[in-house]
């Protein structure tokens, strides 16, 4: 009972931080397109892809979060708002919002990386939310005025257990 609370509370945590990212409400709540990537209204020209290593599951209530244990990880693409339209913009305008969401919010270095021949940026954070120590990896692909998000999280003490498949599922990131 006690993990089916915190798998459900990390969640809601994941979704705290995609509400915060965005200042556009979703006009069409959809059908998924596919396990991984909920249609926001917002037809992006491509799609953010990844291979899930064993025992990653789909979560039973929101196909669009899979999971592995207390871990998950969710890709969605993401407004840019006009004053967050370059990749490093958009990284601060999501970091703001993330200082926003969480307690004692931390940051790592930002990394730009290539995915699939587009700019991308990737970073590390952890805070608290419900009382709960949380870290995530964030990695962010831009194309056509897009970002599409992939955040990998779990709480603080199971993260680095779960941080090998993170970095295959991040490795494995393609645009289509």
């Amino acid at each position: 009972m006690r993990k089916s609370l915190l798998i459900v509370v990390a969640t809601l945590a994941l979704c705290t931080f995609f509400i915060a990212c965005s200042n556009e409400k979703n006009p069409i709540d959809s059908k998924t397109e596919n396990n991984q990537v909920r249609n926001t209204g917002i037809t992006p020209a491509n799609k953010l892809t990844v291979v899930a290593p064993a025992g990653w599951t789909p979560n039973t209530t929101n196909p669009n979060v899979m999971m592995k244990g207390t871990g998950t990880y969710t890709i969605k693409p993401e407004y840019m708002p006009g004053n967050a339209n370059t990749p490093d913009a958009f990284v601060e305008f999501a970091k703001s919002a993330l200082q926003k969401s969480f307690k004692n919010c931390k940051f790592g270095p930002t990394s730009s990386l290539t995915i699939s021949g587009h700019e991308a940026r990737r970073f590390e954070y952890s805070g608290d939310v419900f009382g709960m120590k949380m870290s995530y990896i964030m990695l962010y692909v831009f194309s056509d005025g897009r970002a599409h998000s992939l955040t990998c999280g779990a709480m603080t003490a199971e993260f680095g257990k779960l941080k090998q498949d993170y970095e295959k599922i991040i490795a494995s990131a393609k645009l289509e």
